[in-house]
């Protein structure tokens, strides 16, 4: 590829995903998605809940920290305003070449 068809690549549009209009359209699905009904009904009955001997209690203060709070709205943000770009990953990938050497253990 020579430096003149590298020039005219376009740049890809950038998007601050953080926008509040973005961030409101995938609240909902992000609470969601991490919504559980057992913290929910363990909430409804005062945060316990006792079955055969075993009682459990609800920590006052759970979830997430901010950093993978974050993470989690921009990964769905970006869903969202570019739903036709998916990457997909497996197990049978892998970001590190594979040595061709034996002697490399």
């Amino acid at each position: 590829m020579s430096i003149a068809s590298v020039a005219e690549v376009p740049k890809p549009k950038r998007v601050n995903l953080r926008r509040p209009d973005i961030m409101e359209a995938v609240r909902e699905e992000v609470e969601l998605h991490y919504r559980s009904q057992i913290v929910e009904k363990l909430r409804q009955r005062g945060g316990e809940l006792e079955a055969g001997g075993l009682k459990v209690r609800l920590a006052k203060e759970f979830g997430f920290c901010y950093g993978v709070e974050r993470a989690i709205d921009l990964a769905y943000a970006a869903r969202k305003v570019f739903p036709t770009n998916r990457s997909t990953f497996s197990a049978r990938s892998s970001i590190i070449p594979k040595s061709t050497s034996s002697s490399s253990r």
